[in-house]
């Protein structure tokens, strides 16, 4: 998945993400970014900042349902097993 403006600005002022998306850098920032500015650069850099997000969002939740299920009663835990098993084999 790519990466959206979203994601990006929660690291990134949005002046600068705008920037980058339209190929509008200042001198400083292509010199710091140490490439010159493609179209296909911003779509390497969305996939991949996107997949690192997808990769950690999914293990998050996968941690988040497993502490969940530690703290839920004995009873509940056997009707919820076969949904985490088949959720987490999605995600491994």
């Amino acid at each position: 998945p790519l990466a959206s403006v979203k994601d990006l600005t929660t690291t990134h002022c949005s002046q600068y993400v705008q920037r980058y998306l339209d190929g509008h850098q200042t001198e400083m920032e292509l010199r710091n970014v140490g490439f010159p500015w493609s179209p296909q650069g911003v779509e390497r850099s969305l996939s991949s900042s996107g997949g690192t997000i997808a990769a950690a969002t999914a293990i998050c939740n996968v941690k988040r349902r497993q502490q969940q299920q530690r703290q839920r009663p004995p009873s509940d835990q056997n009707k919820h097993q076969n949904q985490d098993d088949n959720d987490e084999s999605i995600h491994t």
